[in-house]
């Protein structure tokens, strides 16, 4: 079995929420900016921007890239609803796509 909500965390993990907690900033601040900046560098753009949830950056994308009103957006049959959910945030029409029972 795939598990499909299990975090893998480590060491390096608890230390940056433990900074965070510590400078008692949240949201925003020079973690996330960093964060930013690095993911920004690994896929080779120059900007990267961090969101508060998967929801969030699915409606960002989609908006991003001018998905909306009369527009189909395939999304697994296995999901969270934020995957539909964020077609209709943007008015486009979300299209379920069956997945291999396998594999997911």
């Amino acid at each position: 079995m795939i598990p499909i909500s299990k975090p893998f965390l480590g060491t390096e993990e608890s230390e940056t929420v433990a900074r965070v907690l510590e400078k008692g900033q949240l949201a925003q601040g020079e973690e996330v900016e960093r964060s930013e900046q690095e993911w920004a560098r690994y896929i080779g753009t120059k900007f990267a921007v961090a969101t508060n949830s998967g929801t969030s950056a699915l409606h960002v994308v989609l908006a991003a890239h001018s998905i909306g009103e009369g527009d189909e957006v395939i999304v697994p049959s296995f999901t969270f609803i934020a995957t539909a959910n964020a077609a209709l945030f943007v008015g486009a029409k979300p299209v379920f796509a069956e997945i291999e029972g396998e594999s997911y």
